[in-house]
């Protein structure tokens, strides 16, 4: 092989040393079966690389119990978690709805009971106590209909409009009493007047209270 490479370099007329023919690729059988199993190894290394298996996330250490977990990679394809404060969010939409619903219920009440126990409706109660045309539809014990007494209309003693109406019960039976009243100038003193005073029973039946009985006057 030396040779025939000195034959070919001298018919070109080009002198090559032992050491150019060494750095020109001239190796040895030995020499030639390394670099084929130096490639080989290559090859099969960058064949095993190309097809090793790669877990689609990534391995973590959970910090409270210590143990390996797969954690996957988000992609656009990757559904999305559970908002991590989903419930506490139930928990305090339930609870401001029971306050909102216990705060209503509590500003009713202090309304109803502020019309219940003003001076016109405890005059108003007296005389219809007193009334015979309504003891004889409703009985004696007169009082407030239903578990809890409740007003309906405006009721504003300042601006002197009166304008309700609520459910009454006796003993015989029950009834709507409506009552309809305003501040009117009477020479130099504003007093209440009253426009309308009516029992309506379960029946229909309409009763005037103002024309029951002369001892009886409504007056605020």
């Amino acid at each position: 092989m030396n040779s025939l490479i000195r034959t070919v370099l001298h018919n070109q007329r080009v002198f090559v040393s032992p050491i150019q023919l060494r750095v020109i690729g001239v190796a040895s059988p030995l020499s030639l079966s390394s670099q084929i199993r130096l490639y080989a190894a290559k090859q099969d290394q960058h064949h095993q690389q190309e097809f090793q298996y790669v877990p689609e996330g990534k391995v973590m250490i959970d910090p409270v119990t210590g143990n390996k977990k797969l954690v996957n990679f988000m992609t656009i394809n990757t559904d999305l978690p559970e908002h991590p404060y989903a419930q506490e969010r139930k928990i305090r939409f339930w609870t401001f709805t029971v306050f909102f619903v216990c705060m209503t219920i509590a500003v009713t009440g202090i309304f109803q009971y502020e019309k219940i126990s003003c001076p016109i409706m405890n005059a108003t109660m007296y005389y219809l106590r007193r009334s015979q045309l309504a003891k004889d539809h409703l009985g004696d014990g007169i009082t407030y209909g239903g578990l809890i007494p409740y007003i309906s209309g405006k009721l504003n003693t300042m601006q002197g409009i009166v304008d309700i109406h609520t459910n009454v019960e006796g003993d015989n039976g029950k009834a709507t009493m409506y009552l309809k009243a305003g501040k009117r100038f009477n020479g130099e003193e504003e007093k209440f007047y009253i426009d309308k005073w009516t029992l309506v029973t379960a029946d229909g039946t309409t009763l005037a209270l103002m024309n029951d009985d002369d001892n009886i006057i409504l007056e605020f």
